[in-house]
């Protein structure tokens, strides 16, 4: 207010020196017999001059009023009236008026274009200024202390930058900066969701209990909110706040590009980690795998000779079925960090399916003898291209998963599905509890288990289905799940592409 006052007292006092110059030179021309037109031309030149060193139109069109004024006192007979006596003179004092009128209009906005265009190329320039310091903060405090610093310089406002937790509620501090520079963190009255009841506040700027607030808007979520006094921002005119919504802009993108640099940070931790799970995972895999070879054999061979040593033969068949337990977790977790490492390589060959199946229920046979396997083979031979070894491992997965969910003495059904579409499906079936219908969506999760018919066989670590579905997909095949219809039990049902020599069979 006290910058406006001076400025207006300023142009008073310009216009004020520019009239009597001009009259005093308008009374000097007049001794030498100038005609009046020709004076009136001097107040013109003068009101012009007015409206191009003056704001707005106001002392420009007062100028040329007075001047009017002045000349028929002065310099039109009779002088010192102001009385008229010519029509003519009415007629150029009314010319000389409308001139200056339209003449301190046209400069008074050609001063206004001016100015504007150099307010916008110095807010261009901050803008850039800003956005060039926040690209470079590695740091969300680092933003804020930024943003608060060039909204005071810039634009003389008082900040208070509130920020919100990843649940979308407010935080219980946030930070304020006063005209004078200094920061403090002051306590939030009242915390609020965010997220719930701002939805749409990107929009527009809305009315907090203290602060005319702008919300800090990411491409995912709400930082935040920049504040600003209520007697500051509402004597502000449409072009500062257009300035201070493109800063809160650009504080916004800073945010929310530190947001994503952390993000980016923390899944290349997430992945340096889980590579070096992995590489010591396949490298205690790799050592264990060896010896175990040979603890197997050997346990097999003494389980053979010692047939008739009820107890001895107990012990052997013992350490074989857990040896061969532990090397088909061994099996498992290799895959699964060659599969993490896109190490995996598929060999594909034209294989007969039933040949697969039936190599996979010999394994199975081995490591439980005891469990009745049910094969319903097909009456036409089956061909697909295939890795035999990992499609045995899958099948024997499923196998193995079946049997740790079946009650004792209930058989387990492997059948060959031609499904006359150019695939073939293998299902395995069990007669067990059937699947929760809440553990479906977490079937192929990498280390998820459900609970078994007995101890023994809760000791999986929740690998067998996930490599089972990353060994389909490599061979451009699915696995899925389901409940048995009108019966107990789960099945799962892999597929796979035939040999395209099948389908004209």
């Amino acid at each position: 207010m006290k910058e406006k006052k001076k400025s207006s007292y300023s142009d008073f006092l310009i216009a004020s020196g520019i009239w009597i110059t001009t009259t005093l030179i308008c009374l000097v021309v007049a001794r030498l017999n100038f005609q009046e037109s020709n004076l009136v031309l001097f107040y013109v030149l003068g009101s012009i001059i007015t409206a191009l060193n003056t704001d707005g139109y106001f002392y420009a069109v007062l100028f040329s009023l007075i001047s009017m004024i002045a000349v028929n006192f002065y310099f039109i007979y009779p002088q010192y009236t102001f009385s008229v006596m010519d029509l003519d003179h009415v007629v150029s004092f009314s010319i000389m008026f409308l001139i200056s009128i339209i003449v301190s209009v046209l400069a008074s906005r050609s001063k206004m274009n001016e100015r504007m265009a150099i307010k916008r190329e110095k807010d261009a320039k901050q803008l850039y200024e800003i956005s060039s310091k926040l690209s470079a903060a590695v740091s969300v405090e680092e933003i804020l202390n930024i943003s608060v610093t060039y909204f005071r310089e810039m634009l003389g406002l008082q900040t208070a930058l509130l920020l919100c937790s990843p649940d979308g509620m407010t935080q219980d501090t946030y930070l304020f900066c006063g005209l004078d520079g200094n920061t403090e963190v002051r306590n939030v009255l009242v915390n609020r969701n965010i997220v719930k009841c701002d939805k749409d506040s990107g929009k527009g700027y809305l009315i907090g209990n203290l602060y005319y607030e702008w919300p800090l808007v990411g491409s995912e979520s709400i930082f935040g909110y920049a504040g600003f006094i209520p007697e500051e921002i509402e004597k502000r005119n449409p072009e500062d706040l257009n300035l201070i919504s493109q800063m809160v802009n650009q504080v916004s993108l800073a945010l929310d590009r530190n947001y994503f640099m952390k993000k980016e940070e923390e899944i290349r931790q997430e992945n340096n980690e889980e590579k070096y799970k992995s590489n010591l995972l396949r490298s205690v895999s790799h050592d264990i795998r060896t010896p175990l070879a040979g603890i197997m054999g050997t346990s097999e061979l003494l389980k053979e000779q010692v047939t008739h040593l009820p107890e001895a033969h107990k012990q052997a068949s013992i350490i074989y079925k857990e040896s061969s337990w532990l090397y088909g977790l061994v099996q498992n977790i290799l895959s699964l960090t060659r599969l993490q490492n896109g190490k995996l390589k598929i060999l594909k060959e034209i294989e007969v399916v039933e040949d697969v199946i039936h190599a996979s229920i010999e394994s199975i046979n081995i490591r439980y003898p005891d469990q009745e396997i049910i094969f319903n083979e097909p009456t036409e031979v089956i061909t697909a291209p295939m890795d035999s070894k990992l499609i045995q491992q899958t099948i024997i997965n499923l196998i193995d998963n079946a049997h740790k969910h079946s009650p004792e003495g209930q058989p387990i059904e492997v059948i060959i599905e031609d499904n006359f579409d150019d695939t073939v499906s293998v299902i395995v079936k069990d007669h067990g509890t059937g699947i929760d219908q809440k553990a479906f969506s977490m079937l192929f999760s990498t280390f998820y288990t459900t609970h078994s018919r007995d101890a023994e066989s809760n000791r999986g670590f929740g690998l067998g289905l996930p490599i089972s579905e990353a060994i389909m997909k490599a061979h451009g095949g699915s696995i899925s799940a389901a409940n048995n219809e009108n019966e107990s039990g789960a099945n799962f049902t892999i597929t796979l592409p035939k040999h395209e020599s099948d389908d004209k069979k």
